[in-house]
């Protein structure tokens, strides 16, 4: 009976970027953001600082928040695309992740980078 159990089971081999390749894709994600956050800041650095600090933070926050859900809901971010990486759907490996699912990932990899 556990030969026919065993028979009927298929392992899949799925391939995982290795850790170097995800923390290169992370550096130039991170080098992209840091530098729309400087171009951000010079433009709306120039005047009134009181005026402009709200601005500049929730355009900050805006830009943290929307970069990876929406460019993985498209199928990849910049980062990724540089390192070969592609995310796709876990049993469906041809299918992009909705903008639901995205947002979903990057809370979850939020919440784990706290603990």
């Amino acid at each position: 009976m556990k030969s026919e159990v065993l028979d009927e089971i298929t392992i899949e081999k799925v391939n995982y970027p290795p850790v170097i390749r995800r923390f290169q894709s992370l550096f130039v994600d991170q080098v992209l953001l840091i530098s729309f956050m400087f171009i951000i800041s010079s433009l709306f650095g120039s005047s009134e600082e009181d005026s402009n600090g709200a601005l500049r933070g929730i355009l900050f926050l805006s830009l943290i928040l929307i970069y990876e859900p929406f460019c993985l809901s498209f199928g990849t971010t910049l980062g990724n695309k540089v390192a070969g990486i592609r995310v796709r759907k876990f049993n469906e490996e041809e299918k992009k992740l909705s903008l639901g699912n995205s947002y979903i990932r990057f809370i979850v990899k939020l919440i784990l980078g706290v603990i």
